[in-house]
């Protein structure tokens, strides 16, 4: 089956109960930039050490694909790691999807390196039914790091790529051109 990638286009506070990340670097100011590729610590986002989650949500483009096209599934995908100060803590990375004003957590235990952690949802978990192309062009995905502390120890979460992949039938995408004659 064709597979589709959509990678983050902008940031957004929908869909986010938590303290926004911390980037790296600072500059510019805008977090989905940080998790577009995975370039190891080059770029990335990364919970501050709180004690509560803190989370990121991002927008993605419209996936371009004819409105009947039938989904198979969508992805989730956070590449993220933990950091530790000290002996490593089992630390969260939390794919957060946003879909029909209601959020839908995925944990994964993190490791010492990067890691591709996914999720695959063959039906949207808010209807139960299969994926329409119009609910995978309003969905907002992010990730939540959360920090383990005990004592000094402390692990804190960082990602560096998140993105979705959608499974659907059919052929590439055809693109219409028009031949206007002289």
């Amino acid at each position: 089956m064709p597979l589709l990638t959509l990678i983050p286009s902008g940031d957004t506070l929908v869909g986010n109960p938590y303290p926004v990340l911390l980037i790296f670097p600072g500059v510019p100011p805008t977090h989905f930039d940080k998790v577009q590729t995975n370039d190891g610590d080059v770029t990335y986002v990364m919970n501050d050490g709180a004690a509560t989650p803190e989370c990121d949500m991002f927008t993605f483009p419209a996936c371009g694909l004819p409105g009947a096209t039938v989904i198979n599934s969508v992805t989730l995908h956070i590449v993220a790691k933990k950091v530790a100060v000290g002996v490593p803590l089992d630390s969260n990375g939390v794919a957060r999807l946003w879909t029909h004003a209601v959020g839908y957590e995925y944990a994964h235990v993190l490791q010492v390196i990067y890691v591709d952690y996914s999720d695959v949802l063959a039906v949207n978990p808010n209807t139960l039914a299969a994926w329409t192309v119009a609910e995978i062009d309003t969905a907002i995905f992010g990730v939540c790091l959360e920090v383990a502390v005990s004592g000094v120890r402390v692990t804190l979460g960082r990602s560096t790529q998140i993105y979705l992949v959608v499974d659907y039938v059919g052929g590439p995408l055809l693109l219409k051109i028009m031949h206007v004659g002289l």
